[in-house]
């Protein structure tokens, strides 16, 4: 039987996220957005950094953001970015603060994996 840990888990969610988008390319809209969304999250909160990134969902490139959350919901164990999103409005405080960490972790573990593709 083995037994991971938190981080564990989430960096084998991450590398089979990765994993499935082959084509990445360095300048590629996707991995521009997941090597940048950690500082946006680090600098803006939550609810500020999924606006922004519904709000760049519109048009041709807004494809690959829309991936990228639900990428990220995805890695969180939720059904969707939506549900991210509401979760992210409504939730209490305390909720909110390990929803913020749990987004954290999760980003950095999509962030390096996408770097890592491209080295």
């Amino acid at each position: 039987m083995k037994i991971l840990n938190k981080q564990q888990e989430r960096a084998a969610r991450a590398i089979e996220i990765v994993a499935e988008k082959q084509n990445i390319e360095k300048d590629d809209v996707y991995a521009s957005f997941a090597l940048s969304f950690p500082a946006l999250l680090h600098n803006c909160g939550l609810v500020q950094s999924i606006a922004f990134a519904f709000a760049k969902t519109k048009g041709q490139r807004g494809k690959s953001i829309s991936g990228y959350l639900e990428d990220l919901a995805k890695m969180m164990n939720l059904d969707s970015a939506e549900k991210l999103g509401k979760l992210s409005r409504e939730v209490r405080a305390i909720e909110y603060m390990r929803l913020s960490a749990e987004a954290m972790s999760c980003a950095g573990w999509l962030k390096r994996y996408v770097e890592a593709m491209h080295e």
